[in-house]
């Protein structure tokens, strides 16, 4: 069953390449009032990966707890994982802070995208580190223009 889990991902993955080379003018995903095209969410995702490989240190089938709300960074995060091939961990922003804590403490994940508003949630997990995804998109929103 693994195997044709990472042939479905890799069927994604080759999908948007694909969708993102033949229309990639064209809308890929909108959020209340802004739109991607299909060249930005895949710019945005592939700088977003490489990042978390480079320089965070994410790997192949690493568990990444991704604590944020709706957004197209949300979706960009979820793309740059699967391109990573790492597992990710949805953690509801609406779920209670000791409800937060004990999945990721169940998980043994050792990454948190999480954004500043949220960036408080403490946890006794030790390891987890924290990316911070405000602060990451301001840099990689230039890459976009």
């Amino acid at each position: 069953m693994l195997f044709a889990l990472k042939i479905s991902m890799a069927l994604i993955i080759n999908a948007l390449k694909t969708t993102s080379n033949l229309k990639s003018n064209s809308p890929a995903i909108s959020f209340q009032n802004e739109t991607w095209t299909y060249a930005q969410l895949a710019s945005w995702s592939d700088q977003f990966a490489a990042h978390l490989v480079n320089d965070i240190g994410v790997k192949p089938n690493d568990i990444v707890a991704v604590h944020t709300k709706r957004s197209l960074e949300l979706i960009g995060s979820l793309i740059a994982l699967l391109k990573i091939g790492a597992t990710y961990l949805p953690l509801d922003a609406d779920y209670p802070k000791l409800r937060l804590e004990y999945m990721l403490h169940q998980s043994r994940s050792q990454f948190l995208i999480t954004t500043s508003k949220m960036l408080s949630l403490n946890t006794t997990t030790d390891g987890l580190q924290k990316i911070d995804l405000d602060m990451l998109n301001k840099e990689l929103r230039r890459g976009l223009r």
